[in-house]
Parts: structure tokens; sequence; C-alpha cells
């Protein structure tokens, strides 16, 4: 295959009258090859070894082996991944993600599976990591859509959000006919109304109900949030009967209101350090799971203008190219058929996008560019080529490294670079790759080549991260893996803690404006570090109580995510 590439590559050149670069050095080879597979220089002792060789293949032996480097492989070509997929660092949610994408990246995952996973993800993170590709656009389905148009097709599609695409052939339409297969996603965690995170608020909502009804003496008295509905509600036709009934003047109903209000006033100050510790707790894992509503489809936006469609009609989904997919009622159902729709060797640009991405990592240039605004104009410079290898990602079952393996053994990869600029929309016809710059990631891993002797399995923080994904599936465990009978109580009791917590933060807070009043600054840093500390330990002990699932130390402070009541949110790098 590698020899096909080069026969292609070789005719064109002849074609354009042009040489080929000179042949690297080994040397040169060696470098260059240990920064495209691993993402580093090689030691001294690896540049030695190989140097020594005088077997033939030796190149081929490097080759094999650097990408038999499960450790260095991972690493380096996570990035690859990171970038494309935008994975956000120092966010919790992403501990999972990113892990599962290393494994993935480790095991080699065909391409067109990994694909499938990520596009057709729901559930919990805890049981589908890729479930987390949604997460990163959380609230923001269309941009969702958008994104995984560009990545997977190289197509940008996002222009035609607000009208027909001014330089391409896709509608307005077709934007939100693709959308409306993965629109109906929720990432938010404890909305529905099974969770027990709406148990607790309904806990809540009775509560209230119940003082309210206690305090006006009537069973049946009209619910009221405010003191203003009172007059409105007597205004209203059926109130005369109301009174007449209950043999109540209006001013006896006004009482009997304002005595309910007061009531539940009293009662919801008395639960508002509950649904704070409630928020506190949840906020740990906000972002754990991906839903579908069922009340939700897509509809048109209200200035729709063309005549195939109208303003806040719901959209039938439909793809932009290729086969159509039967319609499916289910969401879930609905979002597999879109995965395999788009993971498809049917599928007119999903092979061609990712050959011409890897291509471009190992070459410097793609055969075509930009990567991701593949249109129907676009000038492909050397079609057969590309067409070879979009056979070849196929028949290799879209093995990546297989198929890198390929390229690497190219003759094109053992030319020398080629060194200008090359002006865009210019055809690159590959004399040598383009020189490229190392990327922080390469620079930073060669530095550390000279410092550590096992550079490809130094990981520092592993140890942390995964404790992290511990804890945070023992803090769902402990919120919502648990009966409401088991949880409900052990919150109320956190939340009398942060109650009474709250009354002497109050004292505190005036010793410590009256020592700044006497310019007694040290006996208000005093006052105030021993605020911290009471504060502290109240929510140590709140999530002790609650957060049943965690090992020990795992609810102090220090170790969880969330607001303290001292105000500013921890940061997860502090944690890294």
């Amino acid at each position: 295959a590698a020899e096909k590439i080069d026969a292609f590559l070789n005719a064109n050149l002849n074609r354009e009258n042009l040489q080929p670069n000179p042949t690297i050095s080994d040397e040169q080879f060696l470098r260059r090859i240990y920064l495209s597979v691993i993402g580093r220089i090689p030691t001294i002792l690896e540049a030695n070894n190989f140097l020594r060789l005088t077997a033939d293949n030796k190149h081929s032996l490097l080759i094999q082996k650097l990408l038999s480097n499960d450790a260095g492989y991972t690493a380096h070509h996570y990035q690859f991944w990171a970038d494309l997929l935008r994975i956000p660092t120092n966010v919790d949610y992403t501990l999972y993600y990113r892990e599962w994408i290393k494994e993935q990246v480790r095991k080699n995952t065909p391409y067109d599976e990994l694909v499938h996973q990520l596009v057709s993800g729901h559930g919990l993170i805890f049981d589908n990591p890729a479930a987390a590709y949604y997460l990163r656009d959380a609230g923001m389905a269309l941009d969702n859509m958008s994104n995984s148009v560009r990545i997977f097709l190289g197509t940008r599609l996002e222009c035609a959000q607000c009208h027909d695409h001014p330089f391409d052939k896709w509608t307005q339409m077709d934007y939100f006919k693709m959308a409306a297969y993965t629109y109906d996603f929720d990432v938010r965690m404890g909305v529905s109304h099974d969770s027990n995170r709406q148990k607790v608020y309904q806990d809540f909502g009775k509560r209230r109900n119940a003082a309210f009804k206690e305090a006006t003496g009537f069973e049946d008295f009209p619910h009221m949030h405010d003191e203003s509905k009172i007059d409105e509600w007597l205004s209203q036709p059926y109130a005369p009967g109301y009174l007449e009934r209950n043999n109540l003047s209006k001013e006896e109903f006004r009482k009997a209101a304002i005595r309910g209000l007061i009531a539940r006033k009293e009662v919801s100050d008395f639960d508002d350090p509950v649904s704070q510790t409630v928020n506190m707790l949840y906020g740990h894992i906000s972002n754990v799971q991906v839903k579908h509503h069922y009340d939700k489809p897509l509809q048109l936006p209200h200035d729709y203008q063309y005549n195939n469609g109208s303003p806040h009609e719901i959209v039938r989904p439909g793809t932009m190219f290729g086969p159509e997919i039967p319609h499916l009622d289910d969401q879930t159902e609905r979002k597999n058929a879109y995965a395999d729709w788009l993971v498809s060797p049917e599928n007119p640009r999903f092979t061609r996008v990712i050959v011409n991405r890897l291509w471009k990592r190992a070459f410097g240039h793609g055969i075509f560019e930009p990567l991701d605004n593949l249109t129907d104009r676009t000038e492909i410079s050397q079609p057969e080529l590309l067409r070879f290898l979009e056979n070849l990602m196929q028949e290799l079952d879209y093995n990546i490294r297989a198929f890198q393996n390929v390229l690497f053994h190219t003759q094109l990869f053992r030319r020398e670079m080629h060194l200008e600029d090359h002006p865009l929309g210019m055809k690159f016809h590959f004399a040598g790759p383009l020189l490229k710059r190392m990327s922080a990631e390469q620079i930073w891993d060669s530095v550390t080549t000279l410092i550590l002797p096992n550079v490809d399995t130094y990981a520092p923080n592993r140890k942390r991260t995964l404790e992290r994904i511990a804890r945070t599936k023992s803090i769902y465990q402990s919120l919502e893996g648990r009966p409401i009978e088991e949880v409900l109580p052990k919150i109320r009791e956190a939340g009398a803690l942060r109650r009474e917590m709250r009354g002497e933060q109050v004292e505190y807070e005036k010793k410590i404006s009256a020592a700044y009043a006497q310019s007694d600054n040290e006996l208000a840093k005093k006052l105030t570090d021993e605020l911290k500390v009471k504060v502290r330990a109240m929510e140590t002990k709140s999530r002790e109580l609650v957060l049943v699932d965690l090992k020990e130390n795992q609810a102090n402070p220090m170790m969880m995510m969330g607001e303290s009541m001292m105000g500013s949110p921890m940061s997860s790098a502090t944690m890294e």
C-alpha cells in the first residue's frame, strides 16, 4: 500500500515536471518518526540503538516498535482527539471522558466504532463515558450538531442555521432536519420527576402547603404565593360562592390568607439551609448524564422565511445526503440510526475526512484544504490518491494505527521537508512533507525526555484522577442510587447544621466588623480564620452525613468541587 501511494505521488510529480525531495538521513528520520508516533525526541540510548543497526529493514522495525508503544502512542495521539473533540480541561465530568478516550486510543478502537459510540452516547457517564460527547455542548444542541458535522464530515453547516448557506448548497431546512436527530437531549442532573433531588423539592412544597393550610384553618383554601394575589383572587367570579360556603367575609379571607403566607414563609426560611445543602451536594454531579426529553421536539425558528416550512413548525429529522433514515419515534433508536448513517461506508464524506486529517497529521498538508470545509466545489489536488486512501481505510476496517503504519512506510515520509510557506488555495504536490512547528505537547514531552527515565509511562496525576472519578461516582450513588426515604432525613440533618452555622456566622461577622472598626486587623484576621475553620468543619460534616458512599477523607472540602459558604468556588485545577 505504501508503494502504491508513492506511485501516485511520483506520477503526479512527473506530470508537473517536479522532482521529489532528497531522502533524509537516518538521524532526521529517527527524530521525525519519534515525534510523529509518540510525540517526543528519542533518548540518547534509543538513538544509539537505532543508528548502530545495519539491517535494511531497520526503519520499518522502528516504526513497528513505536506504534506498539501503547503508553507513548496514547499520550501523543490523545492530544489529537482532545483537540478535535474539544475536550475541556479542569472539569470533573470530563475525567471519565478523557480516560475513556485514552483507553480507546490505547486499544486502537476502529474509528467508525469510536465515532458511533460518541454520537449515540446517552445515559450516565459512569456507565457510558462516550455520552460526555454531548456534555461538551450542554444547552447548545444546535451547536453540537454543527460541530459533529464539521468534525466527522468536514462540512461547515453552521452557516445554514439562520438562513440558507450563502456559499454552499445547504438550506436552513437541511440544518434543522439534521439537528432534529439529537436535539432533545438534556444533561442536567436531577431534573426528572423521579430523581431524589426533585423528591426533596417536592417534600419542601408539601411542608409549605401543609403549613399554609393549617394556618388558614381551611383544607380547601386557595393557594397563594404572595399578598398581591389576594385581591386578585377576590375579584374572580367564583370568589363569592367560596366565601358564602365557608361563611367568610372578604376581610376574614384576607386575614386567613396572610396567616397562611406567613406560615409558608416561616417553613420556607426554615428549609432554606436544606435547599442550599441540596444545591451544594448536587453541584458535584451537575453533569454526569445525558437524557432525552419526550416533550421537546425541534421547531423551526420564529423568523423562518422559506416556503418549505412555517415558523414554529415541528421539524422531522432528515439526512443532508446519502440514504434516508426511516422515521423513528423513540429518541434513542433515532440517535442510533443517525450514528449508523454517519459512519456508514455509503456516507460520501465520513471516510474521506478522516483519511485527509491523518494525511495532514503525517505530512503537514491535506490532500484538500481546509480540512473542515469540504464542498462539491472543493479542488482536490490528487483525487485518485484520495480514493485509494479511502478504500484503504475501509479495507483496514478503520484501524487507525494500521493506516498510519502505511503512511509512515512511504518514501514521502522519508523525504526532506518543503521549507517555504505554501500559499492557501494553491495545490501542494508533496515533493516532500510540509514543514510544521512542533506542538506545545511535543516540546514539553521532548524536554521531559531529557529529565525523566521513563517518560512514556510517567503519569504523576493519574492516581488523583482515578480518585476523583471514584469520588464523583460515590457522590452520585449516595444522592441518587439510594431510596429517598434514606436520603431525605440525612439531607435535613445536614441542613440543620448549615442553619446553626448561619446563626453563628452572623455573630462572627458582627465581631469581625467591630474589630475592623477599631482598626484591630489582627483580631479581625484571627476571627475570620476561626470562622473559615468552623465553616469547613460544618461542610465536611454535612457531606459525611449525606454522602455515605464516600470513603474516608473524601468529604473534606479540599477534596470536593463546589461552592463554599465562605464564597469562592474551589478550582479543580488546585486538586490535580
